[in-house]
């Protein structure tokens, strides 16, 4: 990105690699990073607050819960009317649920898991893009990225991912990507992709994965700043030609839906 002002949204911010992204982004001159989270009142939102930023950048964090079919659309008022926004460049779609109840397989897995992943996983990208289309339409390069994961891929369901029990995950996420390339195509004026930011060493990824018995690939994954070093490149490279409708890796690679 160049020194001329730049507007992000990212939601899921307070932790992972959402926090990741925010931090980046906020080192970066004149940029206004907005980051919607669950409870803006929580510890971890309140570390945020106090991240290191370029002198010319500055944070904003407003509600949004991801299955709440207001909170993004009164966010945007918020950013709107309080802290004088006129425009989005920028939104990455990252916050996401991962539950250990839904874990196993599609045999035993419960419709009322799988209706929870996607309400949260797609609906609430779904949700994002309406309530910030009118600022993003205000960019001169507007991109929206939803945060997707190689789980969600159906071609590319190889052997490791069949046997992890990912169903309800995963299926919420194929959601995600097919909302994603649906809005490519709807809307020729926006840059629209998915984007699998890797296996990334975060506590809930550890956590989950040790609960479903694969804590040992973890040493493996990459680092959150490294899976942010290729999420952001992607993002400053994006054209609507080259990387709009696809699903794209953070290493560069091109995936199969």
């Amino acid at each position: 990105m160049s020194a001329t002002a730049t507007t992000v949204w990212i939601s899921g911010a307070n932790k992972g690699i959402g926090k990741g992204l925010a931090n980046r982004y906020l080192s970066r001159p004149n940029t206004t990073v907005i980051v919607s989270v669950r409870n803006p009142a929580s510890d971890e939102a309140q570390v945020l607050a106090q991240s290191p930023k370029h002198a010319s950048s500055k944070l904003i964090i407003v509600k949004v819960e991801s299955i709440s079919d207001t909170d993004a659309t009164e966010a945007v008022t918020t950013v709107t009317r309080d802290h004088g926004v006129d425009h989005v460049d920028i939104v990455i779609a990252n916050a996401a649920v991962f539950t250990n109840e839904a874990a196993g397989k599609a045999i035993d897995l419960k419709a009322a898991d799988l209706l929870h992943h996607v309400d949260a996983n797609a609906g609430g990208p779904l949700r994002l893009f309406q309530a910030t289309l009118s600022l993003l339409h205000k960019s001169k390069k507007p991109i929206f990225l939803i945060i997707s994961s190689l789980g969600g891929s159906i071609g590319g369901m190889n052997e490791e991912f069949a046997a992890m029990p990912v169903a309800a995950y995963g299926a919420s996420k194929s959601a995600a990507n097919y909302l994603a390339r649906r809005i490519h195509f709807e809307h020729p004026e926006l840059i629209s992709y998915v984007i699998h930011p890797g296996g990334v060493q975060t506590e809930g990824s550890q956590r989950f994965m040790t609960h479903v018995g694969f804590g040992d690939m973890i040493t493996a994954w990459a680092s959150v700043d490294q899976s942010v070093d290729g999420i952001v490149k992607s993002l400053d490279e994006a054209t609507r030609e080259k990387t709009s409708g696809t699903f794209a890796s953070y290493d560069g690679e091109d995936l199969a839906w």
